[in-house]
């Protein structure tokens, strides 16, 4: 018997001690951090980043990580400041202010802050909070469905969730089918005045308002079930609401995005057995053409460049994440991330060409990567895994 205790006693005096060292290798690699990381926040923001916008003008952005929204200038200091509690914020385009999903009141509603006082307000009250349907995701990011976009004056913001279809069912001919699918909505950040633009059973999903104005952009397709099978484009004319349709073929289309001239829509079109691509149509008709035969593997992400004759694209190729800039006139295509192997995501273009992007390689992780039009190389901006760096990649 008391062997067995001796042995009980010895198994949990190596327990004890084995618990000592862990402790003491956590505290050591707390005390590793910077100071400036290690509130509760920034220790929550080790899982990983899950959005980033660059401002229009690109000197500052804004990222998601862990529920909490963070500022960074993109100068050489790279200094973070905590906003709000929050998801997907994305810039008013004179970049004085910040909307972004936020459960405050209980549900995700919109919510805008002004930047030069912080103070932040809710813009949206919708009952049970803005839910547009998860099958608009198909197999890509799952926030793709709660994508939202500015009016060019700054005033609204058009925003999809689902609704009641005011539409005559089959069954009768007389009473509105209650399905409830997603609709589009328009929010007066002043005044909070709600005016819903679509009423029919089409599911519509990533809207984006025109650099004039007058129209909006989104895909839409009629199926409801698990999956879509087919989605198309559509302009609605804010006037008239009136629908256009600027697509009519079988593949699933996403993420319309205007030139910044307003004269071209980019879109990624494909399906579950076929490479993500992406095509560029007149944003007054016409037929689309793919500007990414030269390259290999699946697009994922997309951004114009301030000339509207030319894209940044994300691509996916084995365990890279390439970026790439490509003319859409067939010119050739450049490489911005040259050959070095990583795992990119988040891409995000400025009105002055800069681009930002999400980077985890071999040697950091969850690392924010800036590079101006006017700088030779990338940088790392912001690290969240707090690894001693060189400021240029690849140095």
């Amino acid at each position: 018997m008391r062997a067995i205790e001796s042995a009980g006693s010895k198994d949990i005096s190596i327990s004890a001690r084995s618990c000592v060292v862990v402790c003491l290798l956590i505290c050591a690699f707390l005390l590793a951090l910077p100071r400036c990381a290690r509130s509760q926040d920034d220790l929550r923001s080790l899982r990983g980043l899950e959005y980033v916008q660059i401002s229009p003008a690109g000197d500052e952005l804004v990222y998601c990580s862990a529920g909490q929204l963070w500022l960074v200038s993109t100068g050489v200091s790279g200094r973070s400041e905590p906003l709000a509690r929050g998801s997907m914020p994305v810039w008013s385009p004179h970049g004085k202010r910040l909307a972004y999903y936020a459960q405050n009141s209980g549900s995700r509603q919109l919510w805008v802050m002004d930047l030069a006082t912080l103070r932040a307000k809710q813009i949206t009250n919708l009952t049970g909070g803005i839910r547009p349907a998860p099958v608009v995701r198909m197999t890509h990011w799952i926030a793709d469905p709660l994508r939202f976009s500015w009016s060019p004056d700054g005033e609204k913001i058009v925003f999809t969730s689902q609704a009641k279809a005011a539409v005559r069912s089959a069954a009768s001919a007389h009473a509105p089918s209650q399905a409830m699918v997603n609709q589009l909505f328009i929010v007066n950040v002043a005044t909070r005045a709600l005016r819903r633009l679509t009423h029919d059973g089409a599911v519509y999903f990533n809207p984006a308002w025109s650099p004039d104005g007058h129209r909006i952009v989104c895909a839409s397709t009629k199926a409801t079930g698990p999956r879509i099978s087919s989605s198309n484009l559509n302009l609605i004319d804010l006037a008239t609401g009136s629908k256009t349709a600027l697509t009519s073929d079988s593949s699933d289309k996403r993420l319309p995005l205007w030139s910044p001239d307003g004269n071209w829509i980019a879109f990624l079109s494909g399906d579950d057995s076929k490479a993500q691509t992406v095509f560029v149509v007149p944003a007054n008709g016409g037929v689309a053409v793919s500007v990414t035969p030269q390259i290999g593997g699946s697009i994922t992400e997309f951004a114009w460049l301030p000339d509207s004759w030319s894209l940044v694209l994300l691509a996916r190729d084995a365990a890279n994440r390439p970026i790439f800039c490509v003319p859409i006139s067939g010119r050739p295509v450049t490489s911005i991330t040259g050959k070095t192997v990583a795992t990119r995501r988040g891409l995000s273009a400025a009105h002055n060409g800069s681009l930002a992007w999400v980077q985890d390689d071999g040697s950091r992780s969850s690392a924010i990567v800036f590079k101006s039009p006017d700088e030779a190389s990338p940088r790392i901006l912001v690290n969240l895994r707090s690894r001693p760096l060189p400021r240029k990649l690849g140095a």
